[in-house]
Parts: structure tokens; C-alpha cells; sequence
């Protein structure tokens, strides 16, 4: 068994905004978990504004996480759980979900059966339809997006905004008035503030409000989804369990947004969609700015196991990054159309060259030898 680590930094071919963030790059940890001639492979994104997580110290503790696993010969999710409580690594999700991915993924392709497989014998989703995200925009990047959007017959939007930015609204609409369109603030709004600006766009019919609040202000958050005006969707209040039962307790959502970086990997992610089902709440499935094929495809794979998705986002890296670390293309087709996916594991081949070129290399790892920072 062999474990390597890269720090990955791609190119955007735009550069993408919104009020928590400007990237022009995405920035991520790269597992491949080798065995037996197999390669599982694996991606996260850390985030500090989202989870708190810092890069540098995020890559500083999958290498930790990295030498424990050789040590103990470890080959199993429960191992893995194991691995992080030992470490006390819980606060990174990022990492966890790389490494798990990394590890189904080599489950996977070891049982001939694609990810989901591992955890359904069918697929309980059969329909994907994924939206289109608009950042901040300038006047080109605006009538790309718009033309995009028609290009490719998509009927959920979702637009980045902030305190002001109601014109940019009515002019989307305006340009796409049959679409479902959805709102993203990153917590740029108080609570008030954020009903009054829905009830200034009323006459737009948005479906959905996400984080209109800051990641802390319950209250707000419960202000503006006992409006009724539209229902909210928490990302950045949603990292993991805990934050899931504050919400559910304040009443400050309808949606919850799962995302399989911040909420630390598949197995978590679902435990996170059950206790919303339970609690009568419905999902949208995100992704992070400048996901490579590799977590895109788990999307996939995620939405293939969870039969009510109200929104789903990602499998943007043909558009946003000037290469993928994967030769498929995961893409959406007309009306943003997708399906589950049906090769073993992932389903990916890895591009090594693209990773040579864009990966910083953290260290390889395994038993007979370990090279990489202490």
C-alpha cells in the first residue's frame, strides 16, 4: 500500500466572486491511495472562510493522517474513522473527505461496482438536473453566463449577491424568465435586511434564499425563513452534525446544503441528509469553486444515493479550469441532464502529467519507505 499527497493549484479560466471570497485558482489536497495495482483517487477542498480550515495546516495533517494509516496497515472506512478521532483531526473536514474518497474509490474498483454500489444495490436518484451558479460578475462575464445558461437550456440558476444588488436580480430575470432562480448572500445580510430585500424581489419568484445570514446569526437565519418569502437554504452554518441539530432546533432553515468537502466525505454527508429527512427538511447538493472532476464525479455519486435533491450543483471544471486532473469529462448535457454513474469505483482515470505540472508534491508514503515533511 502506497499513499500520495499533492497540494493542487489549477487555473480558472474567469476569475470567480462572491462576498466571502475572490479565486482565481482552486486550491487543493490531492489523495491517491495505491494498492494491488489500483489507484483510488481523492480531492479536498479546504476552506477557511467555510470551515475554518487553513491550507497550509490542512496538508500538515493529511500527512500526519497519511504515516498513521501506513503504520497501521490501515484498509478500511472504520479505520479511518479510527485514524482521525485518534488524531483529533475532526476539525478538517476537507481532509477527511479526501482520504475517504480516495479509499471508496479503491473499494470500489477492487468490487466492480461503482461508488454508490458500495452503499445501495440501485441507485435511488435516476434524475439529475444541475444548475448554473453566476458570481459576481462584470458586463462580459454576465452575458457568458446568461448565454451559457441558454446555450444549454438550464432552468435552475442560482446568483451570487450582497446588500444592493437587487437590479443584478431583475436583469437576470429578465434575460432568463422561465429559470428557477435562487439566491447565494454568503452571509452578507442581517436578518431584517435580508427580508426586506426579498420583498423588494418578489416579483422576481425566487424559489430560495441561500446563507442569507452569517454562519453564527441563528436568529437572523430564522427571521428570514420564518418569512415565508423564500425558503433558506444553510451552507456555511452546515459543517457537520452539531451545527445540523442547531439549525433544526433554531428553525433557521427549510434546505440544508450538502457539500462532501465541508461536511468531511460520503459517509458523513449521508448521515447529514438522513437527519434532515427526518427532521422534514429537503437538500440541495453543492460544491465548492474549482472542484476538479474528481469531486465532481463523487457528487454524482452522492446525488445517486439520495432520492430527493431540490438543487443540484457542480461538474463545472470544463468551464472554469484550464485542465482537469482526470481524462473523463464531467459534464452535464442539455437541461442539465446527468445520470448515474456506472464504472467501478469513481469511474476516473488520472491525468498524472496535469498533476506533475499544477501539484506540489506533499510526500509519498508507505511501508518501505516515506518521503515528506516530519
Amino acid at each position: 500500500m502506497r499513499l500520495r499527497l499533492y497540494r493542487l493549484r489549477l487555473p480558472f479560466k474567469l476569475s470567480v466572486d462572491h462576498s466571502l471570497a475572490r479565486r482565481k485558482m482552486t486550491e487543493g489536497l490531492i489523495v491517491l491511495w495505491e494498492k494491488e495495482g489500483l489507484i483510488g483517487l481523492g480531492e479536498g477542498c479546504p476552506r477557511e472562510y467555510v470551515t475554518g480550515e487553513a491550507p497550509l495546516q490542512a496538508y500538515r495533517v493529511a500527512q500526519r493522517l497519511a504515516r498513521l494509516i501506513i503504520q497501521e496497515g490501515i484498509s478500511s472506512p472504520s479505520g479511518l474513522d479510527q485514524a482521525v478521532r485518534s488524531l483529533g483531526l475532526e476539525a478538517f473536514p476537507s481532509v477527511i473527505c479526501a482520504f475517504e474518497l480516495a479509499l471508496l474509490d479503491l473499494m470500489g474498483q477492487a468490487r466492480n461496482l461503482p461508488l454508490w454500489g458500495l452503499f445501495s444495490p440501485e441507485p435511488r436518484n435516476l434524475k439529475f438536473v444541475y444548475s448554473l451558479v453566476l458570481p459576481f460578475t462584470t458586463p462580459q462575464t454576465f452575458t457568458f453566463f446568461v448565454e451559457a445558461a441558454q446555450k444549454w437550456q438550464l432552468r435552475d440558476i442560482k446568483v451570487k449577491v450582497a446588500p444592493g444588488s437587487e437590479e443584478v436580480v431583475r436583469r437576470i430575470r429578465q434575460e432568463l424568465p422561465s429559470c428557477r432562480l435562487r439566491l447565494d448572500a454568503n452571509g452578507s445580510f442581517e436578518g431584517s435586511e435580508a427580508v426586506e430585500f426579498l420583498r423588494r424581489l418578489q416579483a422576481e419568484k425566487i424559489v430560495a434564499f441561500e446563507q442569507p445570514c452569517p454562519r453564527e446569526d441563528l436568529k437572523g437565519l430564522h427571521e428570514v425563513a420564518s418569512s415565508r418569502l423564500a425558503p433558506v437554504i444553510a451552507d456555511e452554518s452546515l459543517v457537520d452534525l452539531n451545527d445540523a441539530l442547531r439549525l433544526i432546533d433554531h428553525k433557521a432553515c427549510q434546505i440544508f446544503n450538502l457539500r462532501l468537502s465541508k461536511c468531511a466525505g460520503l459517509r458523513r454527508t449521508l448521515a447529514l441528509w438522513a437527519l434532515a429527512r427526518s427532521a422534514g427538511l429537503r437538500v440541495q447538493i453543492g460544491c465548492h469553486v474549482g472542484e476538479t472532476g474528481i469531486l465532481s464525479m463523487a457528487g454524482r455519486h452522492l446525488a445517486s444515493l439520495i432520492d430527493e435533491v431540490v438543487f443540484l450543483e457542480g461538474s463545472y471544471s470544463p468551464w472554469l479550469l484550464e485542465e482537469d486532473l482526470v481524462t473523463e469529462t464531467v459534464a452535464f448535457g442539455l437541461g442539465g441532464k446527468a445520470s448515474p454513474p456506472s464504472r467501478p469505483g469513481l469511474g476516473l482515470t488520472l491525468r498524472e502529467e496535469v498533476l506533475s505540472t499544477f501539484g506540489e508534491k506533499l510526500g509519498v508514503f508507505s511501508k518501505k519507505r516515506s518521503v515528506g515533511p516530519p
